[in-house]
């Protein structure tokens, strides 16, 4: 695993110019020992708190992922939506013009968390 994190890291440093500050775990799977991996790499590790559910049987209306987003939104969220899933790339628009009008302002993982620590979860479980 160490070695697929470095040479994720350099690929992505390439091809950007900057060294990644955090890595998301597929299916949020995570492991003390993976932790300990990614924080060697200087990576925090982030996950969200606001899933769609859009794998769920019955989310799979642009109107159903958006309504449990906004249901579930608050500050500080982290967001996760599957562009995978025609519903939820259709939910995106409307799911972003709702929560804007209800006063939020969306930002990306590294502006809401702003300085991290390696090896560190975010948002704390």
């Amino acid at each position: 695993m160490a070695w697929e994190v470095r040479r994720t890291n350099a690929a992505l440093q390439k091809i950007t110019g900057q060294k990644p500050t955090l890595m998301r775990p597929p299916y949020a799977a995570r492991t003390q020992r993976t932790d300990k991996v990614v924080g060697t790499n200087g990576l925090a590790v982030v996950v969200w708190n606001n899933p769609p559910e859009d794998w769920v049987a019955g989310h799979n209306t642009a109107a159903v992922i958006t309504k449990l987003t906004v249901q579930r939104a608050s500050r500080d969220s982290i967001l996760l939506m599957h562009d995978i899933h025609l519903w939820t790339v259709d939910a995106a628009a409307p799911t972003i013009d709702t929560l804007q009008k209800q006063g939020y302002t969306l930002v990306t993982v590294s502006q809401l968390l702003g300085s991290t620590k390696p090896g560190k979860l975010y948002p704390a479980a």
